[in-house]
Parts: C-alpha cells; sequence; structure tokens
C-alpha cells in the first residue's frame, strides 16, 4: 500500500444539491407550489401536490409555482435531492423511511395509504429533517 504524503482533495458535496429536474403537466385546474411534494393520483391526468392516498403515485418535489392549471401548462420537479421537511407524528431518525403527510409540504413515518417519498438522511429536530428522495420519484 502506497503511503500518504499529501492531502487529497475528495470534492466534498453539500447535502442540499439537486439534480434532474423534469417537467410534466399539471393537473387541470390543480395548484402546485414550488418546495411542495407531488404526485400523480390517476394515470394521465397530469401532476398534483402530494396527497397521501393509496393511488398517489410520487412524482418528486415541485421546482416552480403554478396556479389553477389548465392542464396544458407544465410544472418543474425535481427527482433526486435532498430537501428539508416538517416530520408529523412518529419522531424520524436517520435511515428511516418517510412517507407524505397530511399535506404536500409534510412527511411522515407510518402510513396506511400513502406513497413512500424519500429517506431520512439528516435529524434537525422532532419536527424538521433532511430528506434525499433519490430513488423514490417515479
Amino acid at each position: 500500500m502506497a503511503n500518504v504524503t499529501k492531502a487529497y482533495d475528495a470534492k466534498p458535496q453539500r447535502m442540499d444539491i439537486v439534480n434532474d429536474l423534469y417537467y410534466t403537466i399539471v393537473e387541470s385546474g390543480a395548484s402546485i407550489y414550488k418546495g411542495s411534494l407531488a404526485v400523480v393520483l390517476t394515470a394521465d391526468t397530469g401532476i398534483t401536490f402530494g396527497e397521501n392516498t393509496a393511488s398517489a403515485i410520487f412524482k418528486g418535489v415541485a421546482a416552480d409555482t403554478k396556479l389553477e392549471a389548465d392542464g396544458t401548462e407544465r410544472v418543474g420537479h425535481y427527482v433526486n435531492g435532498v430537501f428539508e421537511f416538517s416530520v408529523e407524528g412518529s419522531t424520524v431518525a436517520v435511515d428511516d423511511e418517510v412517507y407524505i403527510g397530511s399535506d404536500p409540504n409534510t412527511v411522515q413515518m407510518d402510513t396506511s395509504t400513502g406513497p413512500k417519498c424519500g429517506r431520512v438522511v439528516r435529524y434537525i429536530s422532532a419536527t424538521k429533517a433532511k430528506i434525499s428522495i433519490d430513488g423514490y420519484a417515479d
């Protein structure tokens, strides 16, 4: 094994760097807000704000705001990255999988209906955590 004789810059990355911005049509009549968890509720109807329902398919985190879309407008959404969300219900720990909570800006540990939306990568407090959505957005 070679001896290490100088420092090496491994180019560490910040945890909040986000990648992979996709654009999807917003469901007609729906509003979606930047930073909210986004889902598709029924195939081919468009993206909308996150809901904790059995039919929801997690699509990512909205990068833009669209209000009362007409069914032809697109919104950007991130499918990878680490984001800070409010946590409700049970306390989370690093590496716990989380689900969409009672609103599109909240995650929770337990659900009987909604989609998984990420994994805790940093515990901030009993009510906040950093969530990685890598591999969870469809």
